[in-house]
């Protein structure tokens, strides 16, 4: 009687067994399938995060005229402020010239280097006036990662400064 009882514990711990195995593979399968990301998710973000940092490098970068950041400059572009990078220097520098020479040199040494296709302008919505512009193998056919970075003038409004990033 002892060895039918012993026989039947052991059955239904082998079933045990096999339902916490069957269950554990059903997780990880389910774990597998839900934590994989696509590479079409990688690059969306990926290209979403270069096109917002990039943006917010380029208005913050320093410049050689008298220490101003790119957003300064074109601040004074936008509202055609007379002013000097250097009052103590003979030679007229035009921050608007600075600025566009820093973001080219900047753009060619990052995103074209980098073989990104890409636009960059820096405008007045309210008037259609562009102040800046600047692309490489811009439109392109795919997906299009677009970044605004608001900079207010004293007397022309609101001025955009925008980067849109082609996706690979």
């Amino acid at each position: 009687m002892l060895t039918i009882t012993a026989k039947k514990s052991q059955m239904e711990i082998v079933g045990l067994v096999i339902i916490v195995i069957l269950i554990s593979i059903a997780m990880l399968f389910f774990l597998q399938f839900s934590l994989k990301r696509t590479a079409a998710e990688k690059r969306t973000y990926t290209s979403a995060q270069l096109t917002s940092n990039m943006i917010n490098t380029l208005s913050k970068t320093s410049t050689n005229c008298s220490g101003l950041i790119i957003s300064d400059l074109y601040k004074f572009c936008a509202d055609t402020e007379p002013v000097a990078c250097d009052p103590d220097r003979i030679k007229d520098d035009d921050p608007c010239l600075v600025a566009n020479t820093t973001v080219s040199l900047l753009l060619q040494n990052t995103l074209e280097q980098w073989e990104k296709d890409f636009r960059f302008q820096v405008f007045l919505p309210d008037t259609n006036k562009t102040v800046y512009y600047y692309e490489h193998n811009y439109p392109c056919a795919g997906n299009i990662e677009t970044e605004t970075y608001y900079i207010p003038t004293e007397f022309s409004g609101l001025l955009y400064m925008r980067l849109n990033i082609c996706e690979d």
